[in-house]
């Protein structure tokens, strides 16, 4: 990355549209283009395309840092898969993790941009639609690239079927003691009412076999954490960089 204005923050983003279109990816960019320039320098978006069966490319937005990672083996349900590649990828020792779902206006970004680096950094955010609170699942938050990695990241082997990857990936910071901060209201995040009739997936959300995997490694009947990561192949699909003439 030579862009003029290194980033400081990666905001890391599963992809998975298998409906008529990808419209959310575009609308969610064009309402991030809109912010600050001096606050859009500083992001680094990663999105990471996770064998989409229809053909996701960007959207022409010059003023912002994107780059589109494809996961090439189709594995139901590898968001944590898709999430430790972006992590991997990500050059910036801040990390936002969210989904497409979900936007952060751009006082929170502005936050988590200019907060000191601290290791233990675990940020949880309240969470709105428009403004009604609602549940903030464990998949939407912040943290710093060296605590993400000294805990291994999400455990693979959950990977295939739904839920509890982002759980075992919470317990295992509360063993060690890290606390995890609630953000206070004025730094919320917001849903983005999406079709989920034409521009969403189709997955269906079985947690009973990712349950009982779950439950097996608590009572120590598999081991807590596998090492599996990056059990696939992945290609960078496309890249824009502000200021940097770099398309692929």
């Amino acid at each position: 990355m030579t862009n003029k204005a290194k980033p400081v923050l990666s905001y890391i983003v599963p992809l998975f549209f298998d409906q008529k279109n990808d419209n959310t990816l575009y609308r969610v960019l064009q309402h991030y283009s809109k912010y600050n320039q001096l606050l859009l320098d500083q992001i680094h978006f990663i999105l990471v395309d996770d064998c989409s069966p229809i053909k996701i490319k960007l959207p022409e937005i010059p003023n912002m840092n994107i780059s589109l990672l494809r996961i090439t083996l189709d594995i139901r349900w590898n968001q944590g898969g898709a999430r430790n590649l972006g992590v991997n990828y990500a050059q910036t020792e801040k990390l936002l993790m969210t989904d497409i779902d979900h936007i952060f206006p751009e006082r929170t970004l502005k936050y988590l941009i200019h907060r000191k680096f601290v290791y233990k950094d675990l940020f949880r955010f309240k969470r709105f639609s428009g403004w009604r609170k609602i549940a903030s699942g464990c998949n939407l938050f912040y943290i710093n690239k060296p605590l993400f990695t000294d805990f291994h990241g999400y455990d693979e082997v959950f990977c295939g079927h739904y839920g509890f990857e982002d759980t075992h990936f919470f317990e295992s910071l509360e063993k060690a003691s890290i606390p995890v901060i609630k953000l206070p209201y004025w730094y919320p995040v917001f849903d983005l009412a999406i079709d989920r009739q034409t521009e969403y997936h189709t997955l269906v959300r079985d947690k009973l076999q990712n349950m009982e995997l779950l439950n097996q490694k608590r009572a120590g009947t598999k081991d807590w954490h596998t090492g599996l990561s990056l059990n696939f192949n992945w290609e960078v699909a496309e890249e824009h960089f502000i200021g940097v003439n770099k398309k692929l």
